[in-house]
């Protein structure tokens, strides 16, 4: 069903739906490569590199 499909969580769904903020860049951009982290305080977190300059990017997402 459709909603499958949504909630499926793949690299390959991530890589296109991941957008984060390069300081670099001081612009939106999408990340390459991402993958989700937990840190110490228990958030889920988004670790990748800018597509443009290929800065280091995270992404702080929400409690786990």
């Amino acid at each position: 069903t459709l909603h499958d499909i949504t909630n499926l969580k793949t690299p390959k769904n991530m890589a296109a739906e991941v957008e984060g903020y390069c300081v670099k860049c001081k612009a939106k951009r999408m990340m390459k490569d991402p993958k989700e982290n937990i840190m110490a305080n228990g958030r889920r977190a988004m670790k990748g590199t800018c597509t443009k300059c290929g800065t280091g990017m995270f992404k702080i997402m929400g409690k786990a």
